[in-house]
């Protein structure tokens, strides 16, 4: 299969072989990715995405009696609450709660930035997390989002088209889907397909001499408005702007016809 294939699969759709993106399970501020160890969060790095002043250290804040009362507060119904770990990952390393505390403590402006990337990552908003996080690694990943959601609207606009016009054709939705796909991201992401040549019943009927009423009809009464002998794209109407379905016959379907009208040449 080609790498970027388009593949429609029940109610979704996708490009084949497109990477998805990448999860982001730690909380970011600022520049500092967050440190977690049994689902407590590291006092040191938030310190240092505060600005790593001297008199916002962690081991000052924890010696307040406003530390020491939360901690003594979740303790007592049961959540655990700070961890100190030595070596390589080491370090002080707190609950939510406390992280909020600290946060406060440092600044009201510091307490809402924190609020607002664990909130939006609580909610599942990956893009508003990545936003707030405003890292290099975040900014490209919230990039790929951005994109990888044009994509998705684009499919499943395809989806809805083939829905509302089921007789066009799998190679008249491709193409749409690789235009606009295409447009989105700014290269050929996604191949337009091989078309055959095909002819309308005007173009065929000029060429025989029979009108295009005759040979819809012929190919009605005998089934030849269906792959493989025919396939449907949109089109602009002769005498409006109006888009409408027009049925182009493949090299097997003019063959069928040129039998049924007993043209030889």
């Amino acid at each position: 299969m080609n790498a970027n294939t388009l593949i429609v699969a029940g109610d979704s759709a996708t490009l084949a072989g497109q990477a998805p993106l990448p999860m982001f399970s730690s909380l970011s501020v600022g520049d500092v990715v967050i440190g977690q160890h049994d689902g407590l969060f590291s006092l040191n790095d938030l310190h240092q995405a505060s600005g790593n002043a001297r008199h916002h250290a962690p081991a000052q804040w924890l010696r307040t009696d406003q530390a020491l009362a939360l901690s003594q507060a979740l303790e007592n119904v049961q959540i655990c609450t700070i961890k100190s770990n030595r070596g390589r990952n080491g370090g002080t390393y707190a609950c939510k709660e406390l992280v909020y505390a600290y946060a406060m403590w440092i600044s009201p402006q510091f307490q809402l930035r924190v609020i607002q990337a664990f909130d939006a990552l609580a909610r599942g908003d990956v893009a508003r997390a990545l936003a707030k996080a405003n890292t290099q690694p975040a900014r490209s990943a919230l990039d790929k989002l951005r994109l990888q959601r044009a994509q998705r609207e684009v499919l499943e606009n395809a989806k809805r088209l083939k829905d509302i016009l089921p007789d066009l054709s799998d190679a008249a939705i491709q193409a749409y889907t690789a235009a606009n796909i295409n447009e989105v991201a700014g290269l050929q992401l996604l191949p337009f397909p091989t078309v055959e040549p095909t002819w309308s019943a005007t173009e065929l009927g000029k060429t025989w001499g029979v009108s295009a009423t005759a040979i819809g009809r012929i190919a009605n009464e005998n089934g030849l408005k269906a792959a493989p002998f025919a396939c449907s794209i949109l089109t602009k109407a002769a005498n409006c702007e109006r888009q409408v379905t027009q049925w182009r016959y493949t090299h097997l379907g003019v063959g069928k016809l040129k039998a049924l009208l007993g043209i030889k040449a």
